[in-house]
C-alpha cells in the first residue's frame, strides 16, 4: 500500500506557525482513496507510525510513502 505524505504549514489567528501532516492512501483496485490528517501537535514520526499501525491492523499490509 502506498501513501503520499504532505507537510502543510499555515498561520493561526495570532500569526503563529502551525504545521500538520496529511497522507493520501491509494488502494490498488479501489474506486475511492482515503486521506488521513495529523492530530493537533502530532509529530511527523508519530503521525506516520499511527497510520502505519492502522493500515497493518485494518488491511494486513505494510505502508510505504513518499513525501510530496
Amino acid at each position: 500500500m502506498t501513501g503520499t505524505l504532505r507537510t502543510i504549514e499555515c498561520k493561526d489567528w495570532k500569526d503563529e506557525s502551525i504545521i500538520y501532516y496529511e497522507m493520501d492512501l491509494k488502494f490498488q483496485h479501489a474506486y475511492h482513496n482515503f486521506t488521513y490528517f495529523s492530530l493537533e501537535g502530532e509529530s511527523m514520526i508519530g503521525f506516520t507510525d499511527r497510520i502505519r499501525y492502522e493500515v497493518r491492523k485494518m488491511y494486513g499490509k505494510e505502508l510505504t510513502w513518499v513525501e510530496e
